[in-house]
């Protein structure tokens, strides 16, 4: 019998602590130690942080001036070379959209993905389906991922009626398909779209970085 499908945040692709708190400094023109870790406080612990600016201050990086910390102008125009098309984005935008394109293991400056993942229900199926370890092929949609999830549950609860497949797409999700996907998320949903955002969308993603 196969098992419930499990997410595993270590299916992510891991974001070096310094990489966030020099694009967060650098959108934020500096920050005090205090304001630092409690921007990052979703994505990074306190020690982590404390790390970070340890070895970017050791490397010349970054520099307290006031009690505020700051990134010098070399390394800021590094980070903006490095966020690439989304140099010019504020903070929230790289949140929303390149830090979870990079921790999904996908290049946020492919046109492709970008057009792929404009969908903000698009971007958190993907983020479930990296979480639970669906096959590449899956991640191409919401549908797809909503639809093999499904088919792995009952799969998982009744083989010998289901057999290994394969499954076609579920294009119009019922009662059955939501009340499977809540029970996964451990929520009471109304509608699949409630219950995918039930798996943790971007949290999820951001609990692993």
């Amino acid at each position: 019998m196969d098992s419930l499908p499990r997410s595993e945040l270590t299916r992510f692709t891991p974001i070096e602590p310094t990489v966030m708190v020099q694009a967060y400094l650098a959108k934020s023109r500096g920050q005090s130690l205090g304001k630092l870790k409690r921007g990052l406080k979703s994505l990074l612990d306190a020690e982590e942080i404390d790390r970070a600016v340890e070895k970017l201050t050791a490397s010349g990086t970054v520099f307290e001036e006031r009690n505020y910390l700051r990134i010098t102008k070399e390394s800021e125009h590094c980070v903006r070379k490095s966020l690439g098309r989304d140099a010019e984005q504020p903070w929230k935008k790289l949140l929303a959209f390149r830090f979870p394109a990079l921790a999904l293991g996908l290049d946020p400056d492919e046109p492709t993905v970008r057009r792929g993942l404009r969908s903000r229900g698009t971007l958190q199926a993907l983020i479930v389906g990296v979480a639970y370890g669906l096959p590449k092929e899956s991640l191409r949609s919401a549908k797809a991922v909503r639809s093999e999830l499904v088919w792995r549950v009952l799969r998982a609860a009744m083989p010998e009626i289901m057999g290994r497949g394969p499954f076609h797409s579920i294009d119009k999700p019922n009662a059955i398909d939501i009340k499977i996907l809540s029970g996964l998320a451990g929520v009471r949903a109304k509608t699949i779209d409630q219950a995918t955002t039930a798996f943790g969308g971007e949290d999820t993603w951001r609990a692993r970085n």
